[in-house]
């Protein structure tokens, strides 16, 4: 809701005779709908906050004994093993694994998912762009669970001969490199793979988004820079060779 107020007021000119014009200022007032969902959304969100903190309490609850057994070894050890006495269990290895897979999964999933979020938001024809948007947020609301699944069961044999044909011709770069006899099933890199195509309809999604938010102009100034740039470069190639030939 917006109320405007009129208040009579004259510059300059129509001070000393000129023709007076009526100023107008703006107050912005949301509505009793606007200020209700201003206050259902933030309960929400504190509500989610919440509940990622009684989790965190929960879990460091339940980690109460491991931890004491272990101290901080409980984070720096690979070794998990149940059967000992005392146990030895460590998380080292699951962190490592987790960061080294995202890292592989956003490698991939940035650019492909930058790069197909431009060709949807600024060169697919209008009917294509629809259905693409449509595509991407159906994508995006797919479980990751069912991502996993489908890359277990189907992809990573699909993958299996690109993982050997990388370790075989770039295994001198050390991220690519391989023990001779290892297994290429079940590895980081087909992890990161499935991860990765489970994140690219998320990112193509939201950067869509923010390119859809982009006014007009700008892009149009931006297009027209490099003509704008070529011109001016083409008008001092020849002024040079006009003062060169004189």
């Amino acid at each position: 809701m917006s109320d405007v107020a009129l208040q009579p007021a004259t510059d300059g000119a129509g001070g000393r005779g000129g023709i007076g014009r009526t100023k107008r200022i703006m107050h912005d007032r949301p509505g009793r709908i606007d200020r209700l969902f201003d206050r259902v959304t933030l309960l929400a969100g504190l509500f989610v906050l919440v509940i990622l903190a009684l989790v965190g309490i929960f879990l460091l609850f339940q980690a109460r004994h491991a931890l004491a057994e272990s101290g901080w070894s409980f984070f720096t050890r690979t070794v998990w093993r149940t059967d000992l006495h005392p146990a030895q269990i460590g998380v080292l290895g699951l962190l490592f694994g987790t960061v080294v897979v995202s890292i592989v999964a956003v490698v991939i999933a940035v650019p492909v998912g930058v790069v197909t979020a431009l060709y949807i938001a600024e060169y697919a024809p209008l009917k294509a762009r629809k259905l693409l948007q449509g595509l991407m947020d159906l994508l995006a609301a797919i479980p990751s669970l069912l991502f996993g699944i489908w890359g277990f069961l189907f992809l990573q044999g699909q993958i299996v001969p690109l993982s050997r044909w990388l370790t075989t011709y770039l295994g001198w770069i050390p991220i690519f490199h391989t023990e001779a006899n290892a297994s290429l099933t079940n590895s980081i890199f087909i992890a990161g793979v499935v991860v990765s195509l489970m994140v690219i309809p998320i990112v193509a999604s939201i950067t869509r988004a923010v390119f859809a938010q982009t006014p007009p102009g700008e892009k149009e100034a931006d297009q027209a820079h490099p003509a704008v740039s070529k011109a001016a470069s083409n008008r001092a190639r020849r002024r040079c060779r006009s003062v060169v030939s004189e």
